[in-house]
């Protein structure tokens, strides 16, 4: 399910959810409090309020409970609750909604997860989106970007040879056709699109803006081959897709490291430690190689068998699980077209460390020291 052998979530989840894995499960708890009373905060401070009336409203659109035009942003994945408004809808069907909301939440969560708490989760799911659009709006990203077309060949040899037919009025598109080693692009010219810095690899990259438009480059030797490489243009332009989700996650983390310098964040371990769970106990996954059959887990109705054992429910083809969580890694070296300068992955709110002090309600106070945990999941 993540692309992780099963071995390793075997090892994860029995390590997190045991004995050993006390402290972390806890403190990630105790992280995600600290991180939303520091929004709490945030928000007040810019004037971000979302009354109980709101909030409803957000999640009816979310769940198309009200047939709204546009839908609401945050959905967090909730269409496969397939909740509908009875005709005749009007602003006063709150409790309607409600009440079929509880419903869902008791049979997808068996009764874990009450409309209260979700609702909580829900508020801050979208004082986070408020607050974080708030911290953007003033933002430009834009970056100095390059249109270009590029023959990848094996060897210098074979790139001067297609230069000298070039030179002599050959068309590109045919020799990219005939020669490029990049399938993914050689039938469309060799185009590479638009892009910008800490894309490709660092000599592509240098090579590639330092053409003016309409110039071809000497060949370029890369750990992909030997490029010649065409521009068509190259602006300031707006980033797009990972490029822009990098650049935001960046300006997060400015926002975030920022807040954190306002607060002194501490805790004690000795009062909730104690409190973690870890039963009950989680059960590895179990695979039979000599088997085929993949498992369907679902929820039966109190009662009702599955006419199968429960090992047979529990067995997975180990074949077939390595085909559907490994990439090939022939696939990936196709196109020099990917990132392999080692650019750092998007780093998102909450990777990092430090000390600040939260206040919680009313009269109690949280002392003590926690360090912001690095596990992708505790934001």
């Amino acid at each position: 399910m993540f692309g992780m052998p099963l071995d390793d979530v075997n090892t994860y989840y029995e390590q997190l959810l045991g004995e050993s894995g006390k402290e972390e499960f806890g403190r990630s708890v105790i992280d995600q409090l600290a991180y939303y009373k520091m929004l709490e905060e945030e928000a007040d401070s810019k004037g971000i309020h979302f009354t109980d009336k709101e909030v409803t409203s957000q999640l009816k659109q979310a769940f198309g409970y009200e047939n709204a035009a546009d839908e609401a942003e945050t959905s967090l994945g909730l269409d496969s609750f397939n909740l509908e408004a009875d005709e005749g809808f009007d602003e006063d069907t709150d409790d309607e909604f409600k009440s079929e909301m509880e419903m869902n939440l008791d049979l997808s969560f068996n009764g874990n997860i009450s409309y209260d708490f979700f609702e909580e989760v829900f508020r801050y799911n979208l004082l986070e989106e408020a607050v974080l659009n708030k911290v953007l709006e003033d933002r430009v990203f834009e970056s100095e970007m390059v249109n270009a077309r590029h023959i990848l060949v094996e060897d210098e040899e074979t790139a001067q040879e297609i230069l000298m037919k070039l030179e002599e009025g050959e068309d590109w598109d045919a020799l990219a056709a005939e020669y490029s080693l990049d399938t993914g692009n050689k039938d469309y010219g060799g185009a590479l699109g638009w892009f910008g810095h800490d894309v490709m690899v660092d000599e592509f990259e240098e090579a590639a803006f330092a053409l003016e438009p309409g110039e071809i480059s000497e060949p370029v030797k890369t750990s992909f081959g030997w490029h010649i490489i065409a521009s068509d243009g190259k602006e300031i332009r707006p980033l797009e897709d990972e490029a822009l989700q990098s650049a935001q996650n960046e300006v997060f983390q400015e926002w975030y490291e920022d807040l954190l310098a306002k607060h002194q964040v501490v805790d004690f371990p000795e009062v909730w430690l104690p409190l973690v769970p870890t039963e009950p106990a989680f059960e590895p996954i179990v695979i039979d190689t000599e088997s085929s059959d993949i498992p369907t887990f679902h929820i039966l109705p109190e009662g009702e068998e599955t006419g199968e054992s429960e090992e047979e429910q529990l067995t997975i083809n180990n074949t077939e699980q390595e085909e559907a969580l490994t990439i090939s890694s022939t696939e990936q070296e196709e196109s020099a077209f990917m990132v392999t300068n080692g650019a750092e992955e998007a780093r998102t709110v909450g990777q990092t460390e430090s000390e600040g002090e939260v206040q919680t309600s009313g009269d109690d106070t949280v002392s003590g020291e926690f360090k912001l945990s690095n596990d992708s999941e505790n934001k």
